[in-house]
């Protein structure tokens, strides 16, 4: 299953995506196939590449959880990191 590791993320991306966080692998939503797409997504948001972050949020089946991280990738992200 691919994960966020096969994309070679930096200590600082893994700290935006917040897999630093205490507990944070222990989430089943982010051990997931859809957990996984949802943080590759993030990822390529924070990379500032809206093609490869809609790819990733397109492989995530459950569809409420697809459109909770369409939503937070398009909308609760700070003004200067949003993707236009």
């Amino acid at each position: 299953m691919e994960t966020i590791y096969d994309h070679n993320p930096t200590p600082e991306e893994i700290h935006y995506v917040g897999l630093d966080l205490p507990g944070a692998i222990k989430c089943a939503h982010l051990t997931s196939p859809d957990g996984h797409c949802a943080n590759i997504a993030s990822l390529y948001h924070f990379r500032k590449n809206k093609q490869k972050m809609d790819e990733y949020i397109e492989k995530i089946k459950d569809a409420d959880f697809k459109w909770s991280v369409q939503y937070s990738n398009y909308h609760y992200a700070r003004e200067s990191d949003r993707i236009q």
